[in-house]
C-alpha cells in the first residue's frame, strides 16, 4: 500500500460545507452541492455559476443539497436533500424539469441514475426509492429502519453498491441486478433483503418481482461518506475520514489510500 499526494489545478470558494461534487458527462462542467447552494462550474478553470441560493440557515438545519446525479446524456442533473424531495432541472439552464411530492422515506442522502438513464435510485434516512427520470413519478418508494447514505451503479449496469452507517461503522453491500432489464425497470421493486445489510438475502422477497441478489459485504471499521466506481469497474474509492481509499473491485483489497486535510464528503473522477 502506497500514500499519494494530490496537488490542485484550481481551487473553488464554497460558502458552504460541500456535500456532492460530480462531473458532466462530457467533461466540461462540474456541479457542486454544498449544505445551502447549488452550482455549475467550469472543469478547466473552475469559473462558478451558482444555480440555487437557500438561506444560511439552511446548512445549520441538515442542508437542502445533499445528493446530486447527472444524465447518461448530460441533460439533466437531479438533486436531493433535506425537504424531502427529488428535483429535475435543465443542466445547461438550472431550470425546473418535475420535482416529486414529499417522500416518505424522508431526507435523500445519496442518487444514482439506472435502467440505461430511465431511472433515479435514492437512498435516504428511511429507505430507498425509484423514479422515472422522464416523468419525475415516484414508481417504488420502500421504507426501511436502516440508513443508506451512498448508492452508486457500475459502468456496465450490472450491480449497485450502497453504503450503510451505524454506530461509527459501515457495511459497504454490493447487488446484482436482474439480468431481465425490461423486467427490472418496469417491476423491480427494492427487496427488503436490499435495505437492511444484516438481513437474510433469502428471505421475505417477493417472489413476483426481480430480485437484488447479494454479491459481497465488506464491513470498516470507520464511517464511509462517499463511494465512485472507476469506469472500467476494476476500482472503487471511498472517502473515509480524511482519506480517499481504492479498493480492488473483484478482491475488495486495498490497494492505497491518500490522506487529505479535511472530510472527504464526495469524489468524482475526470473525464479522460
Amino acid at each position: 500500500m502506497s500514500m499519494l499526494c494530490l496537488d490542485p489545478v484550481w481551487q473553488a470558494k464554497m460558502d458552504a460545507q460541500v456535500s456532492t461534487i460530480l462531473h458532466s458527462p462530457c467533461g466540461q462542467f462540474v456541479y457542486i452541492a454544498t449544505y445551502d447552494s447549488l452550482c455549475k462550474l467550469e472543469a478547466g478553470n473552475g469559473k462558478k455559476e451558482v444555480w440555487r441560493k437557500e438561506c444560511e440557515e439552511c446548512q445549520w438545519e441538515g442542508g437542502i443539497f445533499l445528493a446530486l446525479a447527472v444524465s447518461p446524456d448530460g441533460k439533466a442533473v437531479y438533486f436531493g436533500g433535506r425537504d424531502d424531495t427529488l428535483t429535475s432541472v435543465d443542466a445547461e439552464t438550472g431550470e425546473q424539469v418535475w420535482k416529486t411530492g414529499e417522500l416518505v422515506v424522508g431526507k435523500v442522502l445519496s442518487l444514482a441514475v439506472a435502467d440505461g438513464g430511465k431511472t433515479l435510485l435514492a437512498g435516504s434516512v428511511g429507505g430507498f426509492v425509484r423514479v422515472a427520470t422522464d416523468t419525475g413519478k415516484v414508481t417504488t418508494e420502500t421504507e426501511s429502519s436502516s440508513m443508506c447514505n451512498w448508492i452508486c451503479c457500475s459502468p456496465d449496469g450490472k450491480h449497485i453498491v450502497t453504503s450503510f452507517i451505524a454506530d461509527g461503522k459501515t457495511d459497504l453491500v454490493c447487488w446484482k441486478l436482474p439480468t431481465d432489464s425490461s423486467k427490472h425497470a418496469e417491476e423491480g421493486a427494492v427487496p427488503d433483503a436490499a435495505i437492511d445489510a444484516d438481513s437474510d438475502a433469502e428471505s421475505s422477497l417477493p417472489t413476483d418481482k426481480p430480485v437484488w441478489e447479494r454479491a459481497w459485504t465488506v464491513s470498516l471499521s470507520e464511517q464511509v461518506f462517499a463511494v465512485t466506481l472507476s469506469r472500467c469497474g476494476g476500482m472503487m474509492f471511498l472517502g473515509v475520514g480524511q482519506k480517499v481509499t481504492a479498493l480492488d473491485w473483484a478482491t475488495q483489497a486495498l490497494l492505497w489510500e491518500c490522506r487529505r486535510e479535511d472530510k472527504v464528503n464526495s469524489i468524482t473522477l475526470a473525464q479522460p
